[in-house]
Formats: structure tokens, C-alpha cells, sequence
């Protein structure tokens, strides 16, 4: 049983009878889910997930932040809830450092990842956000909101950026990518820099992740998930996670020991360039860009120059 499902019948099943018995008149004042971090909460929990942050439990984000007594009462009671559920541990002492379940206001919750006591709208306020800030407070699972304004603000942050964001962050991902695996990559191999060529191409496909993410109006998850969450993208999601793990497999000290015209050397070449491409088409889909080729720098100057008016 994956974690999301296991918080679900927790609320369900113990924590909605009691909270009901214990507050009758407040079921309106909460909402109740599992969202943040934790690997439950993007669906990605297995196994090893099980050694820490993990088993039966829920989050309570109250509408009125004012309401001090109110939140210290709910605070206890969640407290009291069972230690066990179908045979789990349950996550009901709690650490206040991390607020991965537990009590707080609506308020609390989204300016713990936003900064913000108010929803974003300019575009600095957004450019200030991490996206892994925004993937966080966006997953997970909303059990109860019957008030509606958790889901109203989760509704707003998943709308996505606003497009002039998202392209600049695009542009500037392009630009990345290609510095550093269609340019500095290369260069590295040929002064046998196996530091720095390695980290050109990881830096490539960071970037390159990244940019799929973007172009699929998805929050990028911390590092640990972003591959992870590939596959499950519409757009070049299946494609990028395959390439994605043939590049990562490449063996760079092997090329420069055979040499950047080594059979070796243009396969690497050639799957970058097809990363490129990808990306370079699905640009000119979306109307950032004109026809797929591979050199990413050219994509992001384009984005660049659409944004002052230049195309």
C-alpha cells in the first residue's frame, strides 16, 4: 500500500469520526490531505521509503490563521490519535521542525514554501518561488476542504507559471544546456578532463530535464525525483527518460582514452543532438522557436528575442 492511499484511510476510517465527535461544529474550518514532502506524497514511495517520514497520518491546514486556540486544540487531538493503523506506526507525535503532518494554518502552510502570505501574481513574485518549493506544495492529495480555500490557492499555484516566466526560464535553460553539453562538453574531452566533462553532462541533463518539465507545464520535483518523475510526462516524457539514462551511462573516460572521433565519441554526440531536437520541435510547437534544431543555444536567443519584441 502506497503512502497517500494509507494517510487516506487513516483520515477516513480514525481521524474523520473523531475529529467529528471531538469538533461537530468545525468540519467546515479544515482541510484535511497529505501534501509536502516526503516521497508519499509524489507517489513515488516504496519499500526503502519505510526506514523514516513514513506510515498512517495527515495534515490539517486551518482556514483562520488567527485562531490560536483552535489550532493548539486540534493540535492535541491529533496528538491522541491511535500510535497504530492496519498495522503501521502512525506519524502522530509531532516534530514541529517539519510539519510533514500535523496541524497548521492555511497561511503557515503555502508561506512555508511560497514565502508569501498571499497567493503570487507579479512575476518576481513567481521567479522568486523554487520550483521544487512549488512541486512540493502542490502534490499529494486533498482528502477534505468543504470551505474550498486550501484548494482555492492550490488551484492558483497549479495553473502554472505565468507564460512570460515560464519562457525566460526556458531560454535560460536552453542557453545552459547547450554551454555545457554542446559546447564545453566537447572541449573538456579534448583536454581529457574527466571532472569537468562529467559534470558537463550532468549539468546538460539537468537542464535538459528541466526544460521537459517546462515545456510540459509541470513543477519540476527536488533532484532526487526529477528523473523519476519523467516517464509520467505527456510531452517527451518516455523519450527523455530513455535518453536521459543512455547518456548518463556513457563511460567518458573510455572516449577520451579512444579519442573525440571515436565511435564512442559520435554516438554521445548524437544522442545529445536528439535531446535537442526533442526539445528544439516541441519549442516550435508551442510557438518558441521554428523547426528542431538540435543547438539549443539557438532556441533560447529565439525565446529571448520573441520576449523583446524581436519576432
Amino acid at each position: 500500500m502506497q503512502g497517500i492511499e494509507l494517510s487516506r484511510r487513516f483520515w477516513q476510517e480514525v481521524g474523520y469520526p473523531r475529529f467529528l465527535q471531538t469538533f461537530p461544529a468545525r468540519l467546515d474550518d479544515i482541510a484535511v490531505g497529505m501534501i509536502g514532502p516526503g516521497s508519499e506524497c509524489f507517489f513515488f514511495d516504496d519499500e526503502l521509503s519505510r526506514d523514516h517520514d513514513w506510515g498512517p497520518g495527515f495534515c490539517i491546514w486551518i482556514n483562520d490563521a488567527s485562531d490560536e486556540s483552535f489550532l493548539e486544540a486540534c493540535s492535541r487531538w491529533y496528538e491522541s490519535l491511535p500510535g497504530e493503523f492496519l498495522g503501521y506506526p502512525a506519524r502522530n507525535i509531532l516534530d514541529n521542525t517539519a510539519h510533514r503532518v500535523g496541524v497548521e494554518s492555511i497561511v503557515s502552510f503555502y508561506h512555508r514554501f511560497t514565502g508569501l502570505s498571499h497567493l503570487p501574481y507579479s512575476e518576481a513574485e513567481w521567479q522568486a518561488i523554487p520550483t521544487s518549493s512549488l512541486a512540493t506544495c502542490t502534490n499529494g492529495e486533498v482528502f477534505h476542504d468543504p470551505c474550498g480555500e486550501f484548494t482555492l490557492r492550490r488551484s492558483h499555484l497549479l495553473s502554472f507559471y505565468p507564460e512570460k516566466v515560464r519562457q525566460m526560464k526556458i531560454a535560460r535553460l536552453c542557453l545552459s544546456a547547450a554551454q555545457s553539453g554542446q559546447y564545453n562538453l566537447l572541449r573538456s574531452l579534448k583536454r581529457r578532463d574527466v571532472y569537468t566533462s562529467r559534470y558537463c553532462l550532468t549539468k546538460f541533463l539537468a537542464d535538459a530535464i528541466s526544460l521537459i518539465y517546462l515545456l510540459n507545464r509541470r513543477y519540476e520535483p527536488f533532484y532526487k525525483w526529477a528523473h523519476r518523475g519523467l516517464s509520467s510526462l505527456p510531452l517527451l516524457g518516455e523519450e527523455s527518460a530513455r535518453l536521459s539514462g543512455i547518456l548518463v551511462g556513457f563511460r567518458l573516460e573510455h572516449i577520451i582514452e579512444e579519442g573525440i572521433d571515436s565511435p564512442d565519441a559520435k554516438l554521445l554526440t548524437q544522442k545529445i543532438d536528439r535531446f535537442g531536437e526533442l526539445i528544439a520541435a516541441e519549442l516550435t510547437a508551442q510557438h518558441m522557436g521554428e523547426g528542431s534544431n538540435p543547438y539549443l543555444w539557438l532556441s533560447g536567443h529565439y525565446i529571448l528575442d520573441m520576449n523583446r519584441g524581436g519576432n
